[in-house]
């Protein structure tokens, strides 16, 4: 299964066809670099596909497991006194969503900007999509999930 599921998501124009295998309907989607996000809304789950050279990785994340969604920045360092004449945002590497986990498992990162792969240009677009992101899944963690009736 994990091998036909790979194939599947080679192309990540596959998506459609990948979310289904895993029985979500997807309600948001985000095409980043070489990773895409998806949301389920209904049965609170994400979907994360990442993707390097002939590598694909694949996670789907229940947020009933999630104790916090956050955003992280990471700048790099910044000469004395540049501050003065540049902005902060010409530091900025990287900008991700930051999954922790209840179990105190691993944190999870979505990369939504990275100063190696996008431009300054993309740089505040890229940022806004990683805070609307981090308020779709803190709204659906501060919600209690809706029982299901049989």
């Amino acid at each position: 299964m994990r091998r036909y599921i790979r194939r599947k998501i080679k192309k990540l124009r596959n998506f459609p066809l990948v979310a289904k295998i895993f029985n979500l309907s997807v309600a948001k989607q985000e095409s980043l670099h070489n990773q895409l996000i998806a949301l389920d809304d209904a049965k609170r789950k994400l979907l994360l596909i990442k993707k390097e050279k002939s590598k694909v990785d694949y996670f789907v994340v229940d947020l009933q497991n999630v104790q916090q969604v956050s955003v992280k920045k990471v700048y790099g360092s910044i000469p004395a006194g540049d501050l003065q004449t540049k902005e902060l945002n010409n530091y900025l590497q990287s900008v991700s969503l930051q999954l922790r986990f209840k179990s105190g498992a691993e944190p999870v990162a979505v990369s939504f900007y990275e100063s190696r792969y996008n431009t300054i240009k993309q740089q505040s677009f890229l940022e806004a999509a990683a805070n609307k992101w981090e308020q779709f899944v803190s709204d659906l963690l501060s919600r209690s999930p809706v029982m299901m009736q049989v």
